[in-house]
């Protein structure tokens, strides 16, 4: 599966990673609204890719809640900062992690919080409506 990146990824986050060959790509490379949030996301679950954000208002929107249930799995990198470590950490969190994300997107559609200090995949159907 593919990480799809919001326009909410820094830019030399996602160059880093095209560079590396990583399977990911920026919203607009393959023709997907930005805004509102809510046209990518449907879009998504057409196209069958995980939504890579740093937009911490996606989980808590109550309509993210029915996406989740219809298969759509929402990575939410938790940084705030915008510095180049920032942006290395995330590419390398990324790298050691991606795997993982995809066996637990096609296995059971998730919300997944990264932060410097690991990885954390939580089923939709084990949150409340609004997580």
């Amino acid at each position: 599966m593919t990480l799809v990146a919001d326009a909410d990824i820094p830019e030399p986050v996602i160059r880093s990673l095209q560079i590396l060959k990583y399977d990911i790509v920026r919203y607009s490379e393959i023709g997907l609204p930005s805004r509102p949030d809510r046209a990518l996301m449907e879009a998504l679950l057409q196209s069958g890719g995980i939504l890579l954000t740093r937009d911490t208002g996606i989980p808590s929107q109550a309509y993210l809640h029915q996406y989740g249930i219809h298969g759509l799995t929402v990575v939410l990198l938790r940084w705030k900062q915008q510095r180049a470590r920032d942006w290395q950490e995330m590419v390398e969190a990324i790298l050691r992690y991606g795997e993982s994300w995809e066996r637990t997107a096609r296995e059971t559609p998730s919300l997944i919080s990264v932060s410097r200090s690991g990885s954390r995949a939580r089923p939709w159907h084990a949150l409340p409506p609004e997580a």
